[in-house]
């Protein structure tokens, strides 16, 4: 699985892999804070090639596009899933990344609430039929907003209020023998 860094900067440099001194300090950092889980030679090789970041918004895009499963903590990573209709799952690591979940319909659970993270249960617990009901909500208020303030939807955005944008991707198994692969 890849790791897209996102916000933490020693995450970034990591991702980014330009200034090697500050990539070393950064993966034994890493290594350290979780040296009760795994040895560090192994944080470090996961790190080298799991760890990704993206400065370019379509860039991001593809790669994601090549995911059959997003799982992630951050609100904006998952949802440049979701509007490529591939499925995700939310961490929820702070209170205003809970509600933003909420509000939205994301599926999502607070860290402190799991005991262990199973991929399976996670992809299991996405409903595409909430995240749509939510959406067919929350879109005609949205096009109101803008039609209020003087601002003209474009032709996309009207066709996307008349058909639901998430779609139903079946069973964990075909995402299980990816990982395994």
């Amino acid at each position: 699985a890849d790791f897209i860094a996102q916000s933490e900067p020693s995450e970034i440099e990591i991702a980014d892999g330009k200034d090697i001194s500050a990539v070393d300090q950064a993966i034994n950092e890493l290594a350290a804070f979780l040296a009760d889980q795994t040895a560090a030679v192994d944080v470090k090789s996961w790190a080298s090639k799991r760890m990704r970041v993206f400065f370019e918004v379509e860039q991001w895009v593809a790669a994601v596009r090549q995911y059959d499963f997003v799982v992630g903590n951050r609100f904006h990573g998952n949802m440049i899933a979701i509007q490529n209709d591939i499925p995700a799952f939310v961490v929820c690591h702070d209170t205003r990344t809970e509600e933003m979940c909420r509000f939205s319909g994301l599926p999502h659970a607070n860290i402190v609430e799991l005991d262990q993270l199973s991929v399976s249960d996670l992809y299991d617990s996405v409903n595409v039929d909430t995240l749509n009901a939510r959406y067919d909500q929350l879109f005609p208020r949205y096009v109101q907003l803008l039609t209020l303030n003087g601002l003209e939807p474009t032709q996309k955005m009207a066709l996307e209020s008349k058909q639901p944008s998430f779609v139903n991707h079946g069973s964990i198994e075909r995402v299980l023998d990816h990982e395994r692969r």
